[in-house]
């Protein structure tokens, strides 16, 4: 009788035994589950942050880029304003320079004109001691 009672004894111990270990392996499963699934959360935060930087950084050399070549046509733009520039006083100066060609040469026939008729002036009345009337004039030649 004794022993049958230590037997069930042993028996219901071992049985609780296994109960408390199978109850164990249970919670370390789950603990196991939670922890694999706090490291995904985590890995997924991290895949995210990593994107949304890449993609703040693919914007800013966008920008970066954009503002190079706005840049960059600004001072073609500015380049070309000075080219035009240049040219327009270069024909400025040279249609200065061909007007006062054409003055100093409009002078030079006037002065050697002038010249001329005081040499003819002189001329004639050396020889009929009479004026010579300036050319173009509409009275007739007096002698």
């Amino acid at each position: 009788q004794i022993q049958k009672e230590r037997e069930e004894q042993r028996r219901k111990e071992r049985a609780t035994e296994a109960k408390r270990l199978q109850e164990e392996e249970q919670r370390r499963k789950q603990e196991a589950e939670e922890a694999k699934r706090l490291q995904q959360e985590r890995e997924e935060q991290q895949r995210k942050a990593e994107e949304a930087k890449r993609l703040q950084e693919e914007q800013e050399e966008q920008k970066r880029k954009q503002q190079a070549a706005e840049e960059a046509k600004r001072q073609r733009e500015e380049q070309l304003r000075k080219k035009q520039a240049a040219e327009e006083a270069k024909r400025l100066q040279e249609e200065q320079e061909e007007q006062e060609r054409e003055e100093q040469q409009r002078k030079q026939q006037q002065a050697a004109e002038a010249k001329r008729l005081q040499q003819e002036r002189e001329e004639n009345q050396r020889q009929h001691k009479k004026p010579l009337e300036p050319k173009g004039s509409d009275e007739p030649i007096v002698h």
